[in-house]
């Protein structure tokens, strides 16, 4: 109301004359009032009425419709409007037209002088109308309290307060608060209303969660508005096509068509659209892929979203096309996967994950120096469920942590229980799924289940894909905490992906596995250089090198020939039960006690031919006997260790006397025979130190490498030392 400042304003001068009252008509007056009277409070009388508008539809109850006569109680008036106007079901604070005239001195005496209220009047306990009353209190200067009330029709003004809640309803059910345009609520209102046929295409973007994360949330913001626009310039409202933002960088778009040709037409267009998005904005490439499924009246919305969803999954995959029409068999396969999914629970209890090993060996004695663990999936009829079919099913849902637990306990517990049967057992690698790496507590956990067994670490190494090494922030530490807890790391798949050689030279993994992909070109010439350099650079590196995916001679013969320390697949041995691994296990033993050959000498050479830089000097340690037996050397190796008898003497004496402070109790703890003979795990093993000594009493970059192995009629465990100046 126009006039309420006014009154409000008025309402501080002395009531000394009539002007206030003049002053506060003529804004009545000019106001959309419909009724206006004064009050003596103190005397409960209505002095005055007037009706401003009588042409109002609204028709205020006057004190004759109840009977009253002159002199009017203002009390009276008030709680028979209550009785007779108010509906029942009002959610009006009714109780001031019960009791006005004590409300109203209340509110003075608490300094308040302006009173609204609004009461919703009708007929027959319906509400018709919606009334504000406005009263301003002043004081007479004979005494008196005083109400001037003026009524005014609010029906207006709370229908416009309506409309306009529910348009702020309508635009947060119905739009997008990024794009500013239309929603999937907003998309499913419109189909339906439409009712025309056609098909709904879903999109969706390569890898967006990088532009966040590279460019931040804001520019992420910028860039979903930006692909909204140039979605929604290529449709054709006249033609009925329409889309909406359904969240992140999802979007959803109908066609009123069924034309193949025309909706891949379509799908180019946006694709270059979208792609150009990249250079415009400067962010990391923008590559759309979609799924298209059809759509009629009869058939729900959801139903076909869900269905052009499962189809852009399929895209996804896709390396020729980026966009796939929803298949049936898209549907069977989803139904399977969650049939796998809902028995995961009781196989695991049932123990229906089976281990499976498949060995390795050294491609020079043929001896088997250790295994991997695989699962297999063995149904209560005898059946198995190859593992290509559960564990990609697996690590979409974030199951396969329990698996990757379930099978490490279950080689611990194989582990020990060879272990008290005298076997002569060797490592058997675990994989651990890129889902576990997302879990800080991975490494304490595993801990636990080897106390708990009662294993070494060195029995179990775990294996890390090259993709999840490289690709998984975290990894670093995670790969860090597994190494000072004992466990070898070995990069598996190395070769399949984006192969990061930084990687090797800042993460502790003992062992790389080539992936089968590059073992299949040997033969090639391109194939064999990469092969034979990537085994020169991890020796170099002080790690082992394990080939896997080996299926004839000549990849074994080339491998050998290059000095891949281990051979794994086929070649050799398929994947096999439990049961017939310990056979193998028992074979081992008894091969190995049989051999008659001392094979030191040539253990050493084959082991040396795989080396590049010159050494300064080399060396053999009989650990178990605590003796060195010079080989060869450059620097006056005689003099560092003077006349010590001893192995352990000789450790002690360089570390006191040539190593840096700052690296003298790694390498202690490095050539430390009695850690060496305890964490020996029964096969052929290299390891690396990098580290810092005074060589001609200058500071040099240092690097010594030992070879671990026995050799047949000996008991004693053998090293083989190689020292390098790095700088």
């Amino acid at each position: 109301m126009a006039s309420d400042k006014n009154i409000i304003e008025k309402n501080d001068k002395v009531f000394s004359d009539i002007e206030f009252e003049n002053s506060l008509l003529k804004d009545v007056v000019m106001s959309d009032a419909i009724l206006y009277f004064k009050v003596n409070v103190t005397k409960d009388l209505i002095c005055e009425r007037n009706i401003i508008n009588p042409n109002s539809q609204v028709q205020v109850p006057q004190p004759e419709d109840f009977g009253l006569t002159p002199p009017y109680s203002f009390k009276e008036l008030c709680q028979k409007i209550s009785n007779s106007f108010i509906p029942n079901d009002s959610e009006d604070d009714v109780s001031f037209l019960n009791d006005p005239l004590n409300k109203i001195r209340e509110a003075y005496e608490k300094g308040i002088k302006t009173i609204y209220k609004n009461y919703w009047i009708g007929k027959d306990n319906k509400k018709i109308t919606l009334i504000n009353q406005l009263l301003v209190l002043r004081k007479h200067k004979d005494g008196d309290l005083y109400a001037f009330s003026v009524l005014r029709n609010f029906y207006k003004v709370q229908q416009e307060l309506k409309r306009s809640y529910e348009k702020e309803i309508e635009n947060f059910a119905f739009y997008d608060a990024i794009t500013e345009g239309a929603n999937y609520n907003k998309f499913k209102t419109t189909l339906k209303k439409l009712g025309i046929p056609g098909v709904i295409v879903a999109i969706d973007i390569h890898s967006f969660k990088i532009v966040n994360s590279i460019c931040g949330i804001s520019k992420g913001d910028l860039v979903i508005k930006t692909i909204w626009e140039k979605i929604t310039s290529t449709l054709d409202a006249e033609k009925n096509e329409f889309a909406a933002h359904v969240s992140s960088d999802h979007y959803i778009v109908f066609y009123p068509t069924y034309d193949t040709e025309l909706i891949i037409e379509k799908i180019e267009e946006l694709t270059k659209l979208i792609r150009d998005c990249s250079q415009t904005l400067k962010v990391p490439t923008l590559e759309p892929y979609f799924g298209i499924s059809e759509w009629h009246p009869d058939k729900k919305v959801e139903l076909s979203n869900n269905e052009a969803v499962i189809a852009k999954h399929t895209a996804k995959n896709l390396t020729s096309e980026n966009y796939s029409f929803f298949d049936r068999r898209d549907n069977l396969r989803l139904i399977r996967e969650k049939r796998i999914i809902d028995s995961f629970d009781s196989a695991l209890e049932k123990e229906e994950f089976k281990v499976w090993f498949q060995p390795k060996y050294n491609p020079i004695t043929k001896k088997m120096v250790g295994a991997e663990a695989l699962v297999r999936w063995q149904q209560e009829d005898g059946s198995i469920i190859s593992p290509i079919s559960f564990i990609p099913i697996f690590e979409q849902n974030g199951i396969i942590r329990k698996l990757d637990e379930y099978i490490f306990r279950k080689v611990c517990q194989y582990q020990k229980e060879w272990e008290k049967q005298g076997k002569k057992t060797v490592p058997v690698s675990v994989n651990l799924s890129r889902a576990s790496l997302y879990f800080k507590d991975i490494v304490s956990q595993y801990k636990q289940i080897l106390d708990d067994v009662g294993l070494k670490p060195n029995l179990v190494p775990i294996e890390i894909t090259e993709t999840a090494a490289v690709n998984n922030e975290s990894i670093k530490d995670i790969a860090d905490n597994f190494y000072k807890a004992g466990f070898p790391l070995h990069m598996d798949d190395f070769g399949s992906g984006y192969s990061s050689l930084s990687s090797l030279n800042v993460l502790h993994f003992e062992t790389l596995k080539l992936d089968k992909s590059l073992v299949d070109y040997i033969g090639n010439f391109g194939g064999d250089r990469v092969i034979e350099h990537t085994i020169c650079l991890a020796k170099e590196l002080g790690i082992s090198v394990t080939a896997e995916g080996v299926e004839n001679e000549d990849q074994d013969r080339f491998l050998k020939h290059v000095g891949c320390d281990n051979i794994q697949g086929y070649f050799y041995s398929k994947p096999i039960p439990c049961e017939e691994f310990e056979l193998k296990l028992d074979n081992y033993c008894l091969i190995n006690n049989n051999l008659s050959t001392d094979k030191i000498a040539e253990h050493i050479v084959e082991y040396r031919q795989s080396l590049i830089k010159p050494t300064l000097y080399t060396f053999i340690v009989n650990l178990s006997q605590n003796y060195i037996t010079q080989d060869s050397g450059v620097c006056d190796w005689l003099s560092e260790v003077k006349n010590f008898s001893s192995y352990d003497e000789v450790v002690k004496n360089l570390a006191d006397n040539y190593i840096l402070d700052q690296d003298r109790e790694a390498y202690l703890n490095f050539f430390d025979r009695n850690k060496i003979l305890e964490s020996y795990c029964g096969s052929e093993e290299t390891r690396i130190l990098h580290y810092h000594r005074y060589l001609q009493k200058n500071p040099s970059k240092m690097r010594s490498l030992i070879n671990i192995f026995t050799v047949p009629e000996s008991k004693d465990l053998l090293m083989y030392v190689s020292v390098t100046q790095l700088n």
